[in-house]
């Protein structure tokens, strides 16, 4: 919204978040726009959720909105106005093993239906825009990639010093990042094993983000490797400690199983830093010629590519072409101005929305 709202009000479009307080509470920069909050329901999630989005839409409908964008993914049910809808990936039906029987039932049938039910379908990336159609017959969506950072310009962001950072997170040796919840589509365990094959014995691997279904067999692996002293877990981090870790690494390393888009991958590559990807979902696509892509269940093509960056780190003309790439194809005009041409299709307006 954020990236979009400049263009917007070229346009003549007001933008009105619908959402629950707690939403403007985590992001206290969205409280420039006009809102509408909806009331959080008690109980259990599944009760909950229901009861939320059926709040959002009557709310929705009394305000008798123009267009109603729903950027998580899904329609409310009972919304029967005009409508747009951000599918931002459909992992639940393409890897139903990572979530609760219910969630994948619930989802399963929510994003099909959404997508159906909408004018216009955005998505972040190709990737999802193909799986979307190859689940939803004759659905043709409009890709919105996703920006760096629609608040700062990444390249001259607040930073958190090394010389903080170092003794904050116990940072004593060179080390590769990767920054991801142990979820098990993160595929943690890919740059464990590679790590233990890695050349240089002195360069370590930081972890950081919150816990995931494969904490244990994470924490495990650790030690049947012997990588305690190889490995640091930082766990969650504020934005600007990220960026300074970003900064500090070797590389960023990034293995996932499954991206709809990759924003990791985005903010290494903004920042400067090498960037090595996975060839799974839409990582090559977001990357291109500016980072590495490994085989993701290759442990040891990713050793290879971490004893190359050790040697021989992709120095500053490579991270200025990243650098460059993000400006042009990622950043946050183009995120909003591809927002606000989806909505304006919607609505059957004119657009003198620039996309390029």
């Amino acid at each position: 919204m954020l990236a979009a709202a400049p263009v917007a009000a070229a346009e003549g479009i007001e933008i009105v978040l619908v959402a629950a307080e707690a939403v403007f509470d985590a992001h206290p920069e969205l409280r420039q726009f006009e809102r509408a909050p909806v009331s959080t329901p008690k109980g259990g999630t599944p009760g909950r959720v229901l009861a939320e989005a059926l709040r959002l839409s009557r709310i929705s409908r009394l305000r008798s909105f123009d267009l109603l964008h729903c950027a998580g993914g899904v329609v409310p049910l009972g919304y029967g106005q005009r409508c747009t809808v951000t599918v931002h990936d459909v992992q639940p039906l393409d890897l139903p093993e990572n979530f609760s029987v219910l969630k994948r039932r619930y989802l399963g049938w929510m994003i099909p239906r959404s997508v159906r039910r909408a004018t216009v379908t955005c998505v972040p990336s190709q990737f999802v825009a193909d799986r979307v159609a190859a689940l939803v017959s004759g659905v043709e969506s409009r890709v919105v990639p996703w920006c760096a950072s629609p608040l700062v310009d990444l390249g001259d962001c607040t930073v958190t010093p090394m010389e903080t950072l170092a003794p904050r997170y116990g940072l004593s040796q060179p080390y590769f990042l990767y920054p991801a919840i142990t979820y098990p589509h993160k595929n943690h365990r890919i740059l464990l094993e590679a790590l233990a094959s890695v050349d240089d014995t002195q360069v370590g691997l930081v972890f950081a983000g919150g816990v995931g279904g494969s904490e244990e067999e994470i924490v495990k692996q650790i030690s049947e490797l012997g990588l305690a002293h190889r490995v640091t877990r930082c766990g969650r981090v504020n934005r600007e400690d990220l960026f300074g870790l970003y900064r500090g690494a070797v590389a960023v390393l990034f293995p996932s199983l499954y991206e709809g888009f990759g924003l990791p991958a985005l903010e290494a590559m903004a920042l400067g830093v090498p960037i090595v990807v996975s060839d799974q979902g839409s990582l090559p696509e977001v990357v291109g010629p500016a980072g590495l892509v490994c085989a993701a269940h290759d442990s040891a093509e990713w050793a290879e590519a971490m004893n190359r960056l050790c040697l021989d780190p992709l120095g500053p003309p490579t991270a200025r072409e990243n650098q460059t790439r993000v400006a042009t194809m990622f950043s946050a005009k183009r995120t909003g101005s591809a927002l606000v041409a989806a909505w304006l299709e919607a609505l059957d307006l004119p657009s003198n929305v620039s996309l390029v």
